[in-house]
């Protein structure tokens, strides 16, 4: 933290930012901040697949710290995947080169209806237990943002002609 934020920790920088009021910065933080330009991260990819990260803990948590270790961001995206939670409801998620994918996307009331409740804490036991470690490295002060995949997301995954087609219903 810089003087000028000596202050203020990160979480309080963060949370007053969130609600607008002043603050003597903004907070910094970054969408896929665990991305390909830090070789660590690329020394990971290059030995384990994209879903094995997210869903080992260790490895998510690792991939999640490494921004903030070397860029000093004032918040940890926890590293994952929106589809996650898709997933974990019965929906199929497929990995490639061009990231990931539902082969076959929510479309009719029959298959919003083969959706199923899930228990986060056994479906996707990892997303807390990378989170945990997490905070027990960053410290219960550094913020940690997570996000998953909205209906909107989910009903328009797999590029225009699904968006086209969803808002013409």
């Amino acid at each position: 933290m810089t003087a000028t934020t000596s202050a203020i920790s990160r979480k309080e920088l963060f949370l007053k930012a969130c609600r607008g009021e002043a603050v003597p910065r903004l907070p910094v933080w970054m969408m896929r901040q665990a991305g390909r330009y830090l070789p660590e991260y690329r020394e990971i990819r290059a030995e384990r697949s994209f879903l094995e990260v997210c869903k080992t803990p260790e490895l998510a948590a690792e991939v999640s710290m490494q921004p903030f270790r070397r860029l000093g961001v004032d918040a940890i995206i926890v590293f994952c995947d929106i589809l996650i939670p898709a997933e974990a409801m019965g929906m199929e998620l497929e990995l490639g080169d061009a990231g990931p994918n539902l082969p076959a996307p929510i479309r009719t009331k029959a298959d919003v209806e083969k959706l199923k409740l899930f228990d986060p804490e056994k479906e996707t036991a990892f997303l807390p237990k990378a989170i945990r470690r997490i905070v027990r490295e960053a410290g219960a002060d550094v913020p940690v943002l997570g996000f998953a995949a909205a209906p909107w997301t989910l009903a328009c995954y797999g590029g225009r002609k699904n968006q086209r087609r969803i808002r013409h219903r």
